[in-house]
């Protein structure tokens, strides 16, 4: 466990995180499973981080301001430290608790959560790849090249790294 949760400021990347294992793990039967849903999580860092009570104390950003290694950067990536013992949602709960629909109409959205079907989930990993955004861009090394290659033939195996012409050799 780690108090540094990753998130990114693209939703594109965000969703290809979403979408990238085909199985999730289910921790309380310790079995493998494929959800209905995938779910993309939006949070609007510059309300979240604003000064807190002592009771409430905000998350800390980090988005570093140079490169520190190639993951971060091409995902876009900052982390958000939690305060001790709190989770995202208790925080948001206790700093904006007065702001509910019911309360005041103008509320803002502070976490809104995306449910995306699973049923096109290799049909948005294949546009996402046209788009760049995959295992060996996000991951520029060893081990994200050759996940990258093990994933193109997941996708479509027949013409995942394209095709000779009859004869050619």
């Amino acid at each position: 466990m780690t108090p540094l949760l990753d998130w990114t400021y693209s939703p594109f990347v965000a969703l290809f995180f979403a979408f990238e294992e085909e199985a999730c793990i289910d921790w309380q039967d310790k079995r493998l499973y494929e959800p209905n849903y995938r779910a993309v999580f939006v949070v609007p860092f510059h309300l979240v981080n604003k000064d807190g009570s002592g009771d409430c104390p905000p998350p800390e950003l980090f988005s570093p301001r140079r490169e520190i290694t190639h993951r971060l950067s091409s995902q876009s990536g900052v982390l958000m430290k939690m305060p001790e013992g709190k989770d995202l949602e208790t925080i948001v709960r206790c700093r904006f608790g007065d702001e509910t629909s019911a309360s005041n109409p103008n509320a803002r959205t502070i976490i809104q959560k995306i449910i995306i079907p699973n049923s096109d989930r290799k049909e948005c990993l294949k546009l996402l790849n046209k788009m760049n955004i995959n295992r060996m861009s996000l991951f520029a090394d060893l081990d994200g090249t050759a996940k990258y290659i093990n994933s193109l033939w997941e996708l479509d195996f027949e013409t995942a790294l394209g095709a000779l012409p009859d004869g050619c050799q």
